[in-house]
């Protein structure tokens, strides 16, 4: 049970305390586990549950010590006195279970009771910590210990010496009671001469690490250590760092990861140990689960089931109106699992969890944290869809689960930079066409292609998100969506349907369509519950609302009048679309209806060349199926008659008799239209100024194959013509250069 072999273990770096810094982060774990599991921890599906190499059931009282150095006067918010522990500290963990199993401090002792299924009001949950809180003040300097592990030592010596101020008995903590498919276990030999776990952490930072480190699973020293006849090996601890930076909530967060890698086991190094850390770059559950490279602050649906804490509702047959509560809370029906495919042993091992999600309650009666802001982007509620595809009977975090955004996936393109594929600093990357088997959505690293050159390792961040040049070629986006934000979460108002005509889909890891899916019903703000339809064959899904319309872009087939086009739904039983237009934010009324499979739509009642059609104009469309069912809008585009109201100038007649007089105050380049386009499309853009003027365009690998323009040009409205009948289909980039403005859009030639 507690032979774990390691030897440096788990170090989890930390760059600060703030969400835009917390990124991405460097390995943890350097060792692996025995991996030791008690058969009887094995359900008939072949989960293990209940934890590892220790675990995740029953009660562990465990010492936690707060060191300080003798030169360390500094103050923070988090620590205002520097010689005194502040009373988060102080009260770190419970010395016992409260007698009406009510924790009142928000501390360790309640993040486990409500993660493991407590309620907070007096029912517990399966695993509970508490223990003992220690202040050492050491008599020596910072400077005067060779590394991390000679201050675990001292510690150690401070703690067990009979004329300090403490005096521990060691044996007090080997004491570990747990359970087994909720039957009482007792590990060998009980109590079997071995500490069961210790934390220490320091006021300062490491010694030995990275000054980013804020915790490693181990004590830092290489030789079991003797104490009251109970031996303390290093691996059965945490050294935390900077407490007086942190605090208590993420103190305890660093504290519950590394713990985590016992409980889960430890396999691989960084690359195995962690779901986001695999070689394969598969998956990205950070900020939404704890064992991740970085950025872990709670346990998430899937690996509270991996541990028991969590019993899903498993659906094996059409089932509508299920109430979904909170996950987060103790209640019934806390997740749902929709089974997709089950191995030649009958094991499940590919699924749909759903979790509700929640960042909106107060610690006690929800998330054990409170976490509403991820790199400026705010996180309220939803349905969270984790596609576990390849589940790891032994090792949880082998097992390949992956986040379903809500958002969708789709092949992802360099739109600014792929004329210099080898200088990624000046690339933008942005999605294009939808692409639901072998696409990308933006909490992925992604893969695309700038020229001759394919990347893979784009992320959907800003460059201003770091300062080292080699990250500043990976992060290419307009906007910090890698951790996620609020339309990665299915909702009634975003995207309420999940099947294999969505986006995303329900398609299996392998590629294949699978008939299983789910529709969110209905949504109650009181109670916090959702309520959904579930389906696990064709007949099911079929009795779904309409997926979401995708891919809705203002093609300008009309010149004077607003086109719009979309991609066509591909269920069978699509009869319609409906079309909706808000003039100047006056409110959403209908702009008119087309029959499927007809996806374009030219709104007849918005002409550019009339001043009452001046503002801006916006448009969604819903698809509407043969019983009446509408699927949730689209997203919107938005178009405005100043925009569009531009004199007729262009290269082949230069000035058309009635133009339009207007002084242009900037640069720009429009999209093209029509597009898609097959096979000629125009270009508008507008200067400025007078100047030297060229317009190209390239294919997706970035080599030229039209130069449209190239020569001085006035100041004023351009059109140009562009004739593509000899080029196969495709995402085509055209380039303008005027003076210093230079800019780059993508269009679509589809044959």
């Amino acid at each position: 049970m507690k032979k774990l072999f390691f030897f440096l273990l788990s170090v989890f770096f930390i760059s600060n305390n703030s969400a835009q810094q917390l990124i991405m982060t460097d390995p943890d774990v350097v060792s692996t586990s025995t991996g030791t599991i008690n058969e009887a921890m094995r359900t008939a599906a072949g989960i293990v549950q209940g934890g590892k190499d220790i675990t995740a059931a029953g009660t562990l009282r465990i010492p936690i010590v707060f060191v300080k150095f003798a030169d360390d006067n500094a103050t923070t918010t988090n620590w205002p006195t520097a010689n005194v522990l502040p009373s988060w500290a102080a009260n770190f963990v419970n010395p016992s279970i409260p007698t009406n199993n009510i924790y009142q401090n928000n501390n360790f002792s309640k993040f486990y009771d409500l993660s493991s299924g407590g309620n907070g009001n007096g029912t517990l949950g399966e695993f509970q910590v508490i223990g003992d809180v220690y202040f050492v003040s050491l008599t020596q300097n910072r400077s005067d210990f060779w590394g991390d592990g000679a201050v675990s030592e001292e510690v150690l010596d401070i703690l067990d010496d009979p004329n300090g101020p403490f005096n521990v008995d060691f044996s007090e903590y080997d004491n570990w009671e747990f359970k087994v498919g909720g039957v009482p276990y007792t590990h060998s030999n009980s109590p079997d001469g071995v500490l069961d776990f210790m934390l220490i952490y320091w006021k300062d930072r490491s010694i030995t690490l990275d000054p980013r480190v804020g915790g490693v699973a181990g004590l830092g020293f290489w030789d079991t250590i003797t104490k009251d006849g109970i031996d303390i090996i290093s691996s059965n601890g945490v050294l935390g760092f900077k407490a007086q930076d942190y605090g208590n909530e993420h103190t305890i967060w660093v504290s519950a990861h590394e713990i985590g890698h016992h409980q889960f086991g430890m396999i691989g190094g960084n690359n195995g140990s962690h779901f986001n850390g695999r070689a394969d770059n598969y998956g990205n559950i950070q900020r939404f689960g704890l064992m991740t490279r970085g950025d872990g602050h709670q346990f998430s649906a899937y690996e509270r089931y991996r541990l028991g804490w969590l019993d899903p509702i498993v659906v094996s047959s059409n089932t509508n109106n299920i109430v979904l509560n909170e996950t987060h809370k103790s209640s019934s029906n806390n997740a749902i699992l929709i089974p997709v495919k089950y191995n030649t042993s009958d094991d499940l091992e590919e699924y749909f969890l759903l979790e509700n999600y929640h960042t909106t309650n107060a610690y006690a009666e929800a998330n054990p944290f409170l976490i509403q802001s991820i790199l400026g982007h705010t996180i309220s509620k939803g349905i969270i869809a984790y596609h576990v595809s390849a589940e790891n009977f032994d090792w949880p975090t082998l097992s390949r689960v992956d986040i379903e955004s809500a958002e969708g996936l789709f092949a992802w393109e360099v739109i600014q930079g792929a004329s210099t594929p080898s200088d990624r600093l000046d690339d933008l990357i942005a999605p294009g066409i939808v692409n639901l088997r072998n696409g990308f959505d933006e909490r992925d690293t992604i893969t695309a292609t700038a020229g001759t050159i394919t990347y893979r390792d784009y992320y959907a961040l800003t460059p201003e998100t770091t300062t080292n040049l080699e990250e500043k070629a990976k992060r290419r986006y307009n906007s910090d969506d890698y951790l996620g934000d609020q339309e990665d979460l299915f909702n009634t108002d975003y995207n309420k349907i999940f099947t294999k005509w969505s986006n995303p889909s329900s398609i299996k890891d392998d590629g294949s369509d699978s008939n299983v899916g789910f529709e969110i019903v209905s949504y109650n703000s009181s109670t916090h519950t959702y309520t959904l339809n579930v389906a696990v064959n064709s007949t099911g899904i079929q009795e779904f609302a309409p997926s979401k319309p995708q891919n809705l872009h203002l093609t300008y087939a009309d010149q004077n009048h607003p086109s719009l086009g979309w991609d066509v739904n591909t269920e069978s039983d699509i009869s319609s679309y409906k079309i909706y237009r808000n003039y100047n934010n006056g409110g959403w009324v209908s702009a008119g209806t087309v029959t499927h499979p007809t996806n374009t739509f030219v709104d007849n009642m918005v002409d550019y060349t009339k001043p009452i059609w001046e503002k801006a104009v916006k448009y969604y469309v819903v698809a509407v199926d043969n019983t009446s069912k509408t699927s949730v809008p689209s997203t919107q585009v938005e178009t405005s008659g100043i925009m569009n109201q531009i004199p007729k100038v262009n290269e082949e007649n230069y000035a058309e008799e009635n133009a339009v007089e207007e002084v242009v105050h900037n640069f720009k380049l429009y999209d093209n239209y029509p597009d898609p386009f097959n096979p000629t499309t125009k270009i508008k853009y507008q200067l400025p100024e007078a100047g030297m003027v060229t317009l190209k365009i390239y294919d997706i690998l970035g080599r030229e194959v039209a130069e449209l323009v190239n020569e001085n040009k006035s100041a004023g409205y351009y059109e140009v013509s562009f004739d593509a009948s000899k080029l196969t289909s495709g995402v085509y980039i055209y380039t303008i250069q005027a003076n210093k403005y230079t800019e780059s859009k993508k269009m679509i030639l589809a044959k």
